[in-house]
């Protein structure tokens, strides 16, 4: 199925690399493929599934992490602290949107992966960590936020978003990994056809540096 995706798609001309491709956010079939009824009935389905739990409750958070995550990914980065990182997680990085208006911080905290002091700490202590990959937000080409200066988290972890797949038009991302530098592409299946003006390279210190 994945590789049908790409059928006309070519590969970048620089050699000796290895390349991820995200697949965002795959909640329903195409909007094409579903009716808008048959969308509300399966979150109204989700909902009463949430209500009949036994004492349960809506947090409004797109993504927690719990002591023990937190305490696994600091002690997973400093076990590696030579090699570059790209953590991929449900929820963007607070602070790494574009605002709408002046001293609106985006996204929001219910958008963003919390707790946000803490992760900030995590990042703070671990250079090594160069991408965080995120969903949630369905954020497509078309949006000021999928590529800007914004985007970098403290001036150094880029946060790549992502769209979802229940548009009528589908994107993906494409991570390139060399040696020292990553490459992001991304790609519209609707046309069959590689985007370069949302072309990204981030460039690695020689301290952080891919090996085979």
């Amino acid at each position: 199925m994945f590789a049908s995706l790409f059928a006309n798609a070519k590969a970048p001309s620089q050699r000796n690399y290895s390349r991820l491709v995200i697949i965002s956010d795959f909640h329903y079939p195409c909007k094409n493929l579903v009716t808008p009824k048959e969308r509300l009935l399966r979150m109204a389905a989700k909902e009463r599934v949430l209500q009949e739990m036994n004492n349960w409750r809506d947090l409004d958070l797109a993504v927690e992490l719990s002591h023990q995550q937190l305490a696994w990914l600091g002690q997973t980065l400093a076990a590696h602290r030579q090699q570059p990182t790209i953590i991929f997680c449900h929820a963007p990085l607070e602070q790494t949107a574009v605002s709408s208006r002046p001293g609106i911080s985006l996204p929001s905290p219910r958008n963003s992966v919390q707790p946000a002091g803490d992760i900030r700490t995590i990042l703070a202590r671990h250079h090594q960590a160069r991408l965080w990959v995120s969903g949630h937000t369905h954020t497509m080409p078309s949006d000021a936020t999928f590529m800007d200066d914004a985007n970098y988290y403290e001036g150094r972890v880029l946060n790549v978003y992502n769209s979802d797949w229940d548009e009528d038009t589908i994107y993906t991302n494409s991570l390139y990994l060399y040696e020292d530098h990553i490459l992001i592409r991304t790609y519209d299946h609707t046309r069959g056809e590689w985007l370069p003006a949302f072309d990204r390279t981030v460039t690695l210190p020689e301290w952080c540096c891919l090996t085979a």
